[in-house]
């Protein structure tokens, strides 16, 4: 086995690539079909109110309070470092140091494309009409097209601009029916009558992807999608903040794969983890430089 030593990492800090927790290929492919392995309901499905009321700032600051103590026992355990774990593509680096011929990789990208990029935006609530439609006119500017994902109950309040948004080649999908944090904690049953809510708007729109609100996600809920119509998921990270303890690691790696029928799209660089451009630039040249390796 090749030797994976440190790498530098994508937003400026330095991470280590954790090959030695995989003793063998199940073990590996185990941490992709587990996805960001969310354990308990997260404090927000408590609420008596949406909590994407409550203003991004103020979120920031209570989610800092609530998990300190978490933060110290990681800061702790990393030698005193707070670790920030801006990218994870351990699963994919095991694969390489197995040395996997090309020809036998899980991943690769048809008819001998170079790269794949998928652009996509969530919106949670209603009301945020002229927003989305300063996000169309600079893609429509751009040349450039992108998968919107709206939450079921406010479709309704966004028909004209879907509608627009399908018009300019956009592609549309669910962010939930709800946007509670709750789906994935429930039943497969549970999870797909609640789905089946949103099935007019997902024959109107042709909607065949699906994002869990706030990237909560579990086995669960990829084995009910396809039963609910979904081909495909965005809720997976390659790693997850950790100042999460709800959920202990992201699917580690930035390339898609399948789960069973439900194809999983990892997403490799969410503005909720790290906003430096220098981000997007240092994954994707990953992405390109190693294609053949693994």
């Amino acid at each position: 086995m090749k030797k994976i030593g440190q790498k530098k990492g994508i937003c400026g800090n330095v991470y280590k690539a954790s090959i030695p927790q995989f003793t063998s290929l199940v073990e590996a492919v185990s941490i992709l079909r587990q996805g960001q392995l969310a354990d308990a309901p997260s404090v927000t499905t408590t609420l008596p109110f949406p909590y994407h009321l409550i203003p991004g700032e103020i979120r920031m600051i209570l989610r800092n309070i609530l998990f300190r103590p978490h933060v110290l026992r990681m800061r702790r355990a990393n030698g005193g470092v707070e670790p920030e774990p801006y990218a994870d593509n351990a699963v994919d680096l095991y694969l390489a140091a197995l040395d996997y011929d090309a020809g036998h990789a899980p991943w690769f990208w048809p008819k001998d494309r170079q790269a794949a990029l998928v652009l996509s935006h969530d919106t949670d609530t209603g009301g945020q009409q002229k927003g989305l439609q300063l996000l169309t006119d600079l893609a429509r500017r751009l040349e450039i097209k992108s998968t919107m994902s709206f939450v079921g109950r406010d479709m309704e309040d966004y028909g004209s601009l879907i509608e627009e948004m399908r018009a300019d080649g956009f592609e549309i999908a669910l962010h939930d029916v709800l946007h509670d944090n709750t789906i994935s904690f429930q039943s497969g049953d549970e999870i797909v009558d609640r789905l089946r809510r949103a099935e007019e708007h997902m024959r109107r729109y042709e909607i065949e992807g699906f994002r869990s609100p706030s990237w909560y996600v579990s086995p669960t809920l990829w084995q009910a999608l396809p039963s609910a119509g979904f081909k495909y998921d965005m809720s997976a990270l390659d790693t997850w903040p950790f100042f999460d303890k709800a959920r202990r690691h992201g699917v580690k790696t930035f390339f898609p794969y399948a789960v069973g029928e439900l194809v999983i799209l990892p997403n490799t660089i969410p503005s909720t983890i790290c906003r430096a451009p220098a981000a997007m630039a240092g994954k994707t040249s990953w992405l390109s430089g190693n294609r053949k390796s693994i």
